[in-house]
């Protein structure tokens, strides 16, 4: 186990409690199963899921309200990884255990944190690092869904956001 947490350190994600409850769950898993409690392991196993799939509920819906230009491939591995889980759920449950499964699933899980969260991580530090009107969600849905010109001339500026849209 301490060598674990020496591997999440070396990584760059330590104790962060984003993924404390998914690669602890994840450890415990292994754990249970190399020293042959398949049965607690199972019942971790279908704990890792809930975990992994409200992670990546939460990550989803970040993604979206950032506009992140990645997400469909980001969502997408989130659903391989749930699917890989439930489908060792579903093996457990029927006493087809396979340590390399697990071991496997350790390695992706790992995989999708150094590329695809650490990217998003970086896209989010972009956006925070750019000045505060640009990353306004008024200025977002101008850009995204009407010019200036077009928004002003339909009066959609009742909002309050005289301010911003004179500014332009």
């Amino acid at each position: 186990m301490e060598q674990q947490l020496q591997l999440r350190d070396n990584l760059g994600y330590g104790y962060d409690s984003r993924y404390a409850n998914i690669l602890e769950v994840m450890d415990d898993v292994i754990f249970d199963a190399e020293h042959g409690c398949a049965e607690r392991s199972g019942k971790r196993l279908q704990r890792l899921l809930s975990n992994t799939m409200d992670h990546a509920r939460a990550e989803n819906a970040a993604m979206l309200a950032t506009y992140y230009p990645e997400r469909t491939r980001h969502e997408l591995d989130h659903m391989v990884i749930c699917k890989t889980i439930a489908a060792l759920c579903w093996r457990w449950s029927r006493s087809q255990q396979r340590m390399d499964d697990l071991y496997e699933l350790h390695e992706v899980v790992l995989h999708h944190i150094e590329t695809h969260d650490k990217a998003f991580e970086r896209f989010l530090m972009g956006r925070m690092s750019t000045p505060a009107l640009h990353g306004s969600t008024v200025h977002r849905q101008l850009s995204s869904s009407l010019h200036l010109e077009e928004f002003r001339s339909r009066g959609a500026n009742r909002c309050g956001f005289t301010e911003l849209a004179q500014a332009h």
